[in-house]
């Protein structure tokens, strides 16, 4: 970001140690100083207040205060106690505020120590207020196990706080996407039901980080195909911005969990009857035999549901408590019950048996016990956005309470979905929009084979095309239109995002290009494409979608050694027709840098050229 440098000295004498403010509620920001000359920000909501701690961008030397959607005022006030003084002929002034600009660069000057202060606010969003009980997030960070208590204030973008209250609990989220990044994902729990920002009421909600997301929003986009697909209880998010403990943590999904209860999977809660008829529920000991594994319950009065289970990943099947591994050696991890007994798993365990056995051996009973509808919109999901974890994991299904059938869902997870798994991943074929997530594997072993089955049977084929053509409009649409209101609601909040996370040691690792349009562009880009191989594949008629150039002439340097060898231009939208000569008993290819500074991934002419870029022989 190109900073406008406004040089502003600001002298502030310290009449005593550990200045205290006074608040007037007429004034939205007050710059605080402590004892050790370190500064804040007090942001005044109503009859809140909201502390905000600058961060410092290091290489550069700029303190940077990230300011939420709702703050409507340019003047920060400082406490009349203190002496300012403001430009070269270092007056004093009279009044007790200076007006921010933002993108500006003030120096600020404490005693003898300087800070170089720029101010960025977001525009649009919520911002999520949260304070551990510790006043750190440190020992989340250290572990996925690791929770703590504390509050929550959601207040959003005109400045109406919609919800404040007690955090029952805040922990850290996911697999991959936790241990492999710095920006981490949480989940949290609220003591009391609630709706926050315009979602169903619930307890628990998850923050997801959006790392792997150059566009930040593949699972959004994702999450309204399903809820515009009728496809019951997908979860609806929101994005926001999020503050821990007064500090800017970045643009995250804040979206509903996946889970039983009221305004979630609205099943029987076998695991609210499991605690009632166990009250030291929590103390039972787990069981693990070599197909299932459990806890060791008695009075159990129910078996036939409701069960919430995941199709999961071995690796992330060993650490759970709960599952089962079904004769063709897939595995599923119970997520509700969380306590479940013995004979509760060998039910559910049994039943998916079933299920398997009739899809393998091609027995149309099947459809007795399987939900056509929602297993022909999750397949639609699945395929149309070439969903990287479709059959591996994050494969959700349920059950309820005396019904014969499963049903497929919620959906979850799709960050690695619509292009976004990167060019070199198995050969590219997640990034292919001609590929099909039916033949497209990673380990025939892991992968559950239901969908592949599914697809050769009459009747779930013609579902499954009725199901497409009524959803093909909205796809229309977002490609056409809803993609971009997307990009222009979180643009500012994403730039805020991008030069908060720039200098993590892992990179900006989200996303094909180095800007948040282009991995925008790259979205509607795939998206046209994959519904017009659809479209042919499954002979429905529709629109033919494409996005433009926009005019411009991209200039793609080949370097080997640190030496330019080549340089090309490429119309924008294009991909490299020629590439030079490559030793390839030196080389293995070209490679593209990630923003962090290393290599990104193997390029591929899959991706157009959407700006200038490097590609260095590796």
């Amino acid at each position: 970001m190109k900073k406008k440098i406004q040089m502003i000295v600001i002298l502030i004498a310290l009449v005593a140690v550990g200045i205290g403010l006074y608040i007037d509620e007429s004034k939205k920001l007050q710059l605080q100083v402590d004892e050790d000359k370190n500064i804040s920000l007090l942001i005044e909501v109503g009859a809140k207040e909201e502390l905000l701690l600058p961060w410092l961008d290091d290489m550069e030397g700029i303190y940077y205060f990230f300011l939420p959607s709702f703050i409507n005022s340019k003047q920060v006030y400082f406490d009349n106690q203190l002496e300012l003084r403001l430009g070269e002929n270092r007056e004093v002034i009279q009044k007790d505020y200076f007006e921010w600009e933002e993108g500006e660069c003030f120096q600020l000057e404490i005693m003898n120590k300087v800070y170089n202060l720029v101010f960025i606010q977001s525009a649009n969003i919520p911002a999520v207020f949260i304070k551990t009980d510790s006043g750190s997030i440190g020992y989340i960070n250290e572990s996925k196990d690791n929770e703590e208590t504390g509050n929550i204030d959601v207040i959003v973008a005109n400045g109406n706080i919609e919800y404040s209250g007690n955090l029952e609990k805040i922990s850290g989220h996911g697999n991959s996407t936790w241990k492999d990044y710095h920006k981490k994902p949480y989940s949290f729990k609220l003591k009391n039901a609630n709706a926050l920002c315009g979602m169903d009421k619930g307890k628990k909600w998850n923050l997801l980080a959006g790392w792997r997301e150059g566009n930040k929003m593949t699972n959004k986009i994702v999450m309204d195909m399903a809820n515009a697909m009728n496809l019951s209880y997908s979860p609806d998010a929101a994005w926001v911005d999020l503050y821990l403990n007064g500090e800017y943590t970045g643009n995250y999904l804040l979206s509903e969990s996946i889970s039983v209860g009221s305004g979630r999977v609205e099943i029987h809660d076998l695991e609210k009857e499991n605690e009632a008829a166990n009250p030291y529920i929590e103390a039972a000991s787990t069981f693990e035999e070599e197909d299932k594994k459990g806890y060791m319950i008695e009075n159990v009065t129910s078996v036939t549901g409701g069960y919430l289970i995941e199709k999961d990943y071995m690796p992330y099947y060993e650490i759970e408590k709960a599952g089962f591994i079904t004769q063709s050696g897939y595995a599923f991890s119970v997520k509700e019950p969380k306590y479940i007994a013995n004979e509760q798993v060998s039910y559910i365990k049994n039943y998916i048996q079933n299920i398997e056995n009739m899809l393998n051996n091609k027995d149309s009973n099947y459809e007795k016990y399987v939900d056509l509808d929602s297993f022909t919109k999750k397949f639609l999901i699945d395929e149309i956005s070439l969903n990287f974890d479709a059959n591996m994991t994050s494969m959700f299904f349920y059950k309820e309470k005396d019904d014969d059938l499963l049903y497929a869902g919620p959906i979850w997870d799709y960050d690695t979905s619509m292009g976004n798994a990167k060019a070199d991943w198995y050969e590219g074929k997640w990034i292919d929009y001609e590929c099909s997530i039916l033949n497209v594997t990673r380990s025939k072993k892991e992968e559950l084979n239901w969908y592949s089955l599914l697809y050769e049977d009459d009747t779930f084929y013609k579902t499954m095309i009725e199901n497409y053509k009524e959803i093909l409009p909205y796809i229309e649409f977002l490609i056409e239109e809803g993609i971009d209101q997307n990009a222009d609601i979180i643009r500012k909040s994403v730039s805020m995002d991008t030069i908060r996370w720039k200098n993590s040691a892992d990179g900006l690792v989200g996303g094909h290009y180095l800007t948040f349009d282009n991995n925008v562009r790259y979205l509607k880009y795939f998206l046209a494409n994959r519904i017009n191989y659809l479209n042919k594949k499954w002979n429905v008629p529709g629109k033919e979608m494409s996005i433009p150039s926009n005019g411009k002439v991209h200039e793609v340097r080949f370097c080997v050694d640190e030496e330019i060898v080549a340089i090309k231009d490429i119309e924008d939208g294009k991909s490299i027709e020629e590439m030079p000569y490559l030793d390839n008993e030196k080389y293995e290819c070209w490679y593209l840098l990630n923003s962090g500074g290393a290599y990104g991934e193997e390029y591929s002419d899959l991706l157009p050229i959407y700006e200038d870029i490097t590609l260095y022989a590796e």
